[in-house]
């Protein structure tokens, strides 16, 4: 279904309010639930050692190797709420044999991320733990996409739950899952590339492109046009350079206004390779 969809093979549907037929393309680019699906659902098919390193992503490298085996993952499990809620609805559980990862998701065209919807999650689920007879030992609470605040501004009493759990929290943006897909590709098995080209495909959809990878020579050619000056940094770390020929010194004016940050943009939308 979702090759349909970005190729535009689905069709058109009839929504509500809408006076004429709207592509499925259309729809699936501005349902975060879909996102939702088409990112985690595909995760249980990746190996373990590639699915280890989109966990890492979420979560970083150390706590993704204290994980364990990953035993279930379920969307939209709808959980007894506490505080007068009668359930909440986290967007992904991911139960691994030593942990729980809870992933609450904002796509880049949603709203941002809530502290008021933390609590009431984290506040259901611990309640649920602690009627169990083996509680999770390890805790992760993921805010993924458009985080505007600081989780370290809130001290753990905040959420009320330290006698049963003690939530770490990780905020990840969406275009760090989108920057790291080439570099997830190098140790991917044949069906781990086919997740990772569909997550890409989707992605560009959503208005996420991944990077294109770019050659050395590449950025040697760019580097011919695009001479950077230190001096517009606020902090001069290297020491002023030996007066340079007079033909340099012409071709470094005329480029004077060529900032640092080129070669930044330059390398962030340019993955290169490690070879000429």
């Amino acid at each position: 279904m979702l090759k349909a969809i970005l190729q535009g093979k689905a069709g058109r549907i009839n929504l509500p309010g809408e006076a004429n037929p709207v592509s499925w393309r259309e729809v699936f680019k501005y349902r975060e639930d879909l996102l939702t699906a088409v990112f985690f659902g595909r995760l249980r098919y990746l190996s373990p050692q590639t699915a280890n390193s989109v966990m890492a992503l979420l979560v970083g490298n150390n706590a993704a190797t204290e994980l364990g085996d990953l035993q279930s993952l379920e969307l939209w499990r709808q959980v007894d709420g506490t505080d007068g809620r009668a359930w909440v609805e986290p967007d992904v559980e991911i139960r691994f044999s030593n942990a729980l990862v809870i992933v609450e998701v904002k796509p880049p065209f949603g709203g941002n991320q809530c502290i008021d919807q933390w609590r009431a999650q984290i506040r259901a689920i611990a309640e649920e733990m602690k009627n169990t007879d083996d509680p999770t030992q390890i805790f992760h609470y993921v805010a993924l996409g458009k985080n505007t605040f600081s989780a370290s501004s809130y001290t753990p009493a905040y959420f009320g739950v330290t006698d049963i759990i003690e939530p770490a929290f990780h905020q990840v943006e969406w275009d760090r899952i989108a920057q790291a897909l080439p570099s997830l590709h190098a140790n991917a098995t044949e069906s781990d590339s086919a997740v990772l080209d569909d997550w890409a495909a989707a992605f560009v959809l959503f208005g996420m492109a991944a990077p294109i990878p770019f050659k050395w020579g590449n950025l040697l050619e760019w580097s011919k046009n695009n001479l950077l000056s230190h001096k517009p940094m606020p902090l001069h770390i290297w020491p002023e350079p030996e007066p340079a020929p007079k033909t340099q010194t012409l071709t470094a004016q005329k480029l004077a206004d060529i900032h640092w940050s080129a070669l930044q943009n330059f390398s962030t939308n340019h993955r290169l390779h490690p070879f000429l």
